[in-house]
């Protein structure tokens, strides 16, 4: 997991360092890892809100984003909240929620 967390890192360093976004590829040649797993990382980050995704022609641009992601300001909140897909299944809980029903 401390690996996992290590590239999750050096993925989001990277992009720092480069404001003006960069491409799979770039990602891929400057950490050294596979495409089709820095595609996997990137698809996590995306999710979570730690990347920017912009499309440029055929290619997908990824930036660090400054917003704060959502996951953390539902945690923030003194209200119980439970997060749904359309399908409702329960896709996130907050830590007060939790802490209420354990």
């Amino acid at each position: 997991m401390s690996n996992y967390k290590t590239i999750l890192s050096r993925i989001k360093n990277i992009l720092k360092e480069n404001p003006r976004g960069l491409t799979i590829q770039e990602l891929s040649q400057e950490t050294h890892i596979n495409r089709n797993s820095i595609a996997k990382y990137l698809d996590v980050m995306l999710f979570s809100g730690h990347v920017e995704l912009r499309p440029v022609g055929i290619a997908k641009m990824y930036y660090h984003t400054y917003r704060v992601p959502m996951s953390a300001i539902v945690n923030i909140s003194p209200e119980y909240i439970l997060v749904f897909n359309k399908e409702l299944e329960i896709v996130q809980v907050n830590d007060t929620f939790l802490n209420f029903f354990n």
